[in-house]
Order: structure tokens, then C-alpha cells, then sequence
């Protein structure tokens, strides 16, 4: 198995240096670009309005009075703020 491992990438090296890549597409290239890999870093660390507030009331809720409650209350409040401000100032 070594062996056909060594001839293969031997023979696949060879091809990539020998033959210019061809060019990406439009959409390829995009994927590949700061730009759209900063808005799939936003989409994924960015939560929607009906969460927050979903999450506010169940957090509300099972802890009406608790001094934690308030903390994570304010915390999110600023998260939401800061993302907010965040892509305004990329864009």
C-alpha cells in the first residue's frame, strides 16, 4: 500500500506542476473570499431577535429573581449591541 501511495501522489505532483490550474469560477471564487467567509463567521456566531428574546424569557422565567438571571440578561443585551455595531462598522 506504501508503495502505491508513493507512485500516486509521485504521479499527481508531477501533473499539478507541470499544468497551470484552471481559473475558479465566479461563485467558487466568492466562496473563497474574505468577504464571504466573514458573513459565514457572522451567521454563525450571530443570533436573531426572537432568540434573544426567547432566551431572555426562558431565562426570565426559571430564574425570576436570581442575581445571575439579570448578569446573563445584561450580557446578552451587549452582545446583541456589539454585534450590531460590529457588522456596521464592516459595512
Amino acid at each position: 500500500m506504501c508503495v502505491w501511495f508513493f507512485f500516486s501522489f509521485s504521479g499527481n505532483l508531477y501533473y499539478a506542476m507541470t499544468h497551470s490550474p484552471e481559473p475558479l469560477s465566479e461563485e467558487y471564487s466568492y466562496a473563497l473570499s474574505w468577504e464571504a467567509a466573514t458573513e459565514r463567521f457572522e451567521a454563525a456566531g450571530s443570533i436573531s431577535v426572537a432568540e434573544a428574546i426567547a432566551y431572555e424569557q426562558a431565562v426570565n422565567a426559571s430564574m425570576a429573581d436570581n442575581e445571575v438571571s439579570t448578569l446573563l440578561t445584561h450580557l446578552l443585551k451587549l452582545s446583541l449591541c456589539l454585534t450590531q455595531h460590529l457588522f456596521i462598522l464592516m459595512y
